[in-house]
């Protein structure tokens, strides 16, 4: 019952801000306890002389009237202990603050009659007084709570579901910053890591999240640590990563190459790396031939089906003798991972044009970045991204992609420069130059003369080079300098030539008839 009234927030709430209606509740759970009546038998009320098989009009007790209004009483009076004691504990809170006791320091002191185990399960299923308690007897070191603290962590970390999530990670950790000097959780706490390191045997997905609660638990400069860690084949393979692109363009490599992630970072001397491939048509059974790749290639071979596949890949970690404090054996550690992918051609890619005034908002900022640069002879846009993070809104509305061929106006006559694309969060990048009679010479460039900037759209540009559907701007830009290195004094958007056109070029240095 203590615990009940201490974890019930209603209660304390109307502790604080209701201490007239406690009263009221309170007096109501003392006439339940002292003045409610049990059973059917009938007393006198006057006397509560014992009726049952009286059959005058009078009591034979005390002379009462019975047939009197209320001169009868059906029930015996009883005490109830149970509301009794809740009535007196609801009083006493209720007037706690006019006897100089603050609702906080009651609840405290009844806090402390609590079985620690209590406290700290309340805590971990989210009970906001009870987590406040374990944190301060955390911090406090309160040697008692700590040991049982440790004790239900490792009884957690051995039978339960393991979370990523699991709420005593950060308090184990903060255990290894006891007291200075030696600490007397040491030998605990190393039980905990090989709990987990054991745990982590159990399954891929165990072992996952084991190696993801280890690098919260665990300081990753122990040497103890990284030799147990080591032992661990099931937690090195939870280690790697393999990051691959979900869709790929028919023909193209597919790159692959493993990464390390969590605790893997206690050494940088261990380096997988993909030994075989094979892959097959989603839903299909038949496996391809297995090829076997180079160590200096990171590339896998290309698909020349459109489609989706399954790409099973080999990977091998091998492990020197005594990598870390005599910790490890010589050995080789074998993974295999299946990724899935889709292969696309670049007809099936879905291109959505846009324009208007929305577009345009979206794109300005990044275009105000623009500086035209002096690049040997030659004169080239460069965007200032590192400006644009927060300008371009980031995260905000859809990504749109613009870009194509560049023309430069100046003086009369319109030099190519090259072709280039560009997505509204700022990446991108240039794609063939021209041939240098095209291009402007911006050795001899006059600077007191207007500089104009042409961006054409080119969709079929941006098909070669995306991996996905994209939405592009269907309007040519138009921006205009008063000089090299001088963001534009003026951006404008006009209707584009159609996308299969390419736009003209006039001979350079020459003004149009």
């Amino acid at each position: 019952m203590l615990k009940s009234i201490v974890v019930f927030e209603g209660l304390w709430d109307a502790l604080t801000y209701a201490p007239f209606a406690l009263a009221i509740l309170g007096g109501m759970l003392l006439g339940v306890g002292l003045f409610t009546a049990r059973g059917w038998q009938p007393t006198c009320r006057r006397c509560r002389h014992d009726l049952r098989g009286e059959s005058g009009d009078r009591c034979p007790e005390c002379g009462s009237d019975l047939k009197a209004r209320n001169a009868v009483r059906s029930g015996r009076r009883q005490v109830r202990w149970v509301p009794l004691a809740a009535s007196l504990v609801v009083l006493a809170l209720g007037a706690s603050p006019y006897l100089g006791l603050s609702t906080h320091e009651v609840r405290q002191w009844l806090a402390e009659r609590l079985d620690p185990r209590d406290v700290y399960r309340l805590a971990t299923s989210g009970n906001k007084f009870a987590a406040s308690l374990h944190s301060q007897r955390m911090k406090q070191f309160d040697d008692a709570y700590v040991r049982m603290f440790i004790d239900e962590t490792i009884r957690h970390f051995r039978d339960d579901p393991l979370s990523k999530s699991d709420p005593m990670a950060g308090d184990v950790q903060r255990l290894h910053a006891a007291p200075q000097g030696q600490n007397p959780y040491l030998t605990q706490l190393d039980e905990i890591i090989t709990t987990l390191i054991r745990r982590a045997d159990a399954s891929e997905a165990d072992a996952k999240v084991a190696v993801h609660l280890l690098s919260t638990v665990a300081p990753r400069n122990d040497p103890k640590l990284q030799a147990q860690f080591l032992s661990s084949d099931s937690l090195l393979a939870a280690c790697i990563e393999l990051p691959v692109q979900p869709r790929i363009r028919r023909g193209a490599p597919l790159s692959v190459r493993p990464a390390w992630t969590g605790m893997i970072l206690l050494n940088e001397q261990l380096e997988p790396r993909v030994q075989s491939v094979r892959w097959r048509a989603l839903g299909s059974e038949a496996w391809s031939e297995s090829v076997v790749i180079p160590p200096e290639d990171g590339f896998l071979p290309a698909l020349q089906e459109v489609g989706e596949f399954e790409i099973e890949l080999s990977l091998e970690l091998n492990i020197a003798k005594n990598l870390i404090a005599a910790g490890s054996k010589e050995r080789t550690v074998r993974v295999a991972r299946t990724v899935r992918v889709e292969v696309i051609g670049a007809e099936s890619l879905k291109a959505t044009a846009t324009h208007g005034e929305e577009a345009r908002a979206k794109l300005d900022p990044m275009l105000r970045t623009i500086r035209l640069r002096k690049f040997a002879s030659t004169l080239q846009p460069k965007f200032g991204f590192p400006r644009l993070a927060g300008a371009a809104g980031r995260g905000k509305g859809e990504l749109i992609h613009f870009g194509g061929p560049y023309t430069v106006v100046y003086d009369g006559a319109s030099y190519a420069v090259g072709r280039y694309f560009y997505s509204s969060l700022g990446s991108g990048g240039g794609g063939g130059g021209v041939d240098a009679s095209q291009q402007v010479e911006a050795l001899t460039l006059d600077t007191t003369k207007r500089i104009v900037l042409r961006i054409e759209p080119d969709v079929a540009g941006m098909r070669e080079r995306l991996n996905d559907d994209f939405t592009y701007l269907d309007e040519a830009i138009e921006l205009e300098f008063e000089g090299v290195d001088q963001p534009p004094v003026e951006v404008r958007f006009l209707p584009s030539k159609p996308a299969t056109e390419e736009p003209s070029v006039p001979p350079p240095n020459k003004v149009p008839g």
